[in-house]
């Protein structure tokens, strides 16, 4: 029981830590409101929509507004993106590999631990607990997971906002701000993990197309 009060401090500070990001500064929380406020109705678009385009000023001003539009679209993409991140990372679990070897430790310690919140994470943990090499094995190998998922769906990102930020710096008539909402639900899409899935899928499944046709000539 001892040694389990001791470690206690220890797996709260590892869980905290996972679930840990930074609170944004005020100007980007007020910037982040006033996007969201701005975008929650269609008076963007009918304002958009009726900015005249007949001189190249006036095309110059409405190129403007589009690229305006088009960064505040892919900000609120971000930010979604970012805490999605986190909290995929995170895997929302209670529990770790930590808490995992600390439940042997931990099995009286809900009786004498003050709060139900407190009981609740111990009791947690506990339930977590798998034992051993078996625990470290499939938290070692969930979190490799997570991280390659990760890494796709970033590669992805920067893949889908390229087209994007290249449009920006066409005219109107070479890029629209209708294809610009495109490659921006293009760039969202990319951030998921069904499209990191099928990505890593397409590339396992080209190199083992490759690799056997390579066989195959070696072997003819």
């Amino acid at each position: 029981m001892k040694r389990a009060l001791i470690l206690l401090p220890l797996t709260f500070f590892l869980s905290a830590c996972t679930h840990y990001t930074p609170r944004a500064p005020a100007p980007i929380r007020v910037y982040r409101t006033v996007v969201d406020q701005e975008l929650s109705t269609a008076a963007w678009l009918t304002k958009y929509n009726a900015m005249p385009q007949a001189t190249a000023d006036e095309q110059s001003a409405k190129a403007l507004e589009r690229n305006r539009l088009l960064n505040e679209f892919v900000y609120v993409i971000d930010t979604t993106y970012n805490r999605f991140e986190v909290e995929f990372y995170a895997g929302d679990a209670k529990g770790d590999i930590a808490s995992d070897f600390l439940q042997l430790g931990l099995g009286g310690a809900g009786s004498i631990a003050g709060g139900e919140r407190v009981k609740s994470i111990l009791a947690t943990s506990a339930s977590l607990a798998a034992g051993g090499k078996a625990s470290i094995d499939s938290h070692w190998l969930d979190k490799q997971t997570r991280y390659a998922i990760v890494a796709q769906m970033q590669a992805l990102r920067s893949t889908a906002l390229v087209p994007i930020q290249t449009g920006m710096g066409e005219t109107l008539q070479a890029y629209s701000l209708e294809q610009g909402i495109r490659d921006c639900q293009s760039y969202f899409d990319a951030g998921s993990v069904v499209a990191a899935l099928q990505a890593i899928a397409s590339t396992a499944g080209a190199q083992a197309t490759a690799a056997k046709l390579a066989l195959d000539h070696i072997r003819h």
